[in-house]
């Protein structure tokens, strides 16, 4: 290992955990560091999960894909996941009901036109309508994603 002189530090990594400098010469302090920032990810990670249930927790009572949460000094913007659609029923009901399917429905991949979803949910009528509606609000699924959460500004 050389020496470092004033004018030339020696080559190395300081460790953002431990704060400690290691040379680029000691393996078992760069292992070290390697090892102490794995540990301190796997922490950082779960805190994570842990916070963002807390943080959901407190917009639960409020709808719609895009939240946000105020404090005093700072707001957190939410995006919620999209809810999924399960394609065997959406096409049980594009081939049951085909003088309804279109408005409801389209075909790249079936996926629902979510605005006159919207207004289906509030929507009643006879007979092949209603089985159509039941069959349709039925294909929604829950997502299977968390939501992404960021700092929206620092006030």
């Amino acid at each position: 290992m050389s020496k470092a002189t004033e004018s030339q530090p020696e080559a190395g990594y300081c460790c953002p955990v431990s704060l400690q400098w290691v040379s680029d010469g000691d393996v078992d302090g760069l292992i070290a560091a390697w090892q102490r920032i794995t540990d301190a990810e796997s922490e950082i990670k779960a805190a994570k999960v842990e916070l963002r249930a807390r943080i959901l927790k407190l917009t639960n009572h409020l709808k719609g894909k895009t939240r946000r949460l105020a404090g005093s000094e700072r707001s957190l913007l939410i995006e919620m996941p999209g809810s999924g659609w399960d394609q065997s029923i959406l096409k049980e009901a594009w081939f049951a009901y085909p003088q309804f399917a279109p408005s409801y429905l389209c075909l790249e991949r079936l996926r629902p036109r979510l605005r006159e979803i919207a207004k289906l949910q509030n929507m009643t009528g006879a007979g092949d309508f209603e089985s159509f509606r039941k069959i349709l609000l039925s294909a929604e699924t829950d997502s299977t994603t968390t939501a992404k959460i960021s700092l929206a500004k620092v006030r």
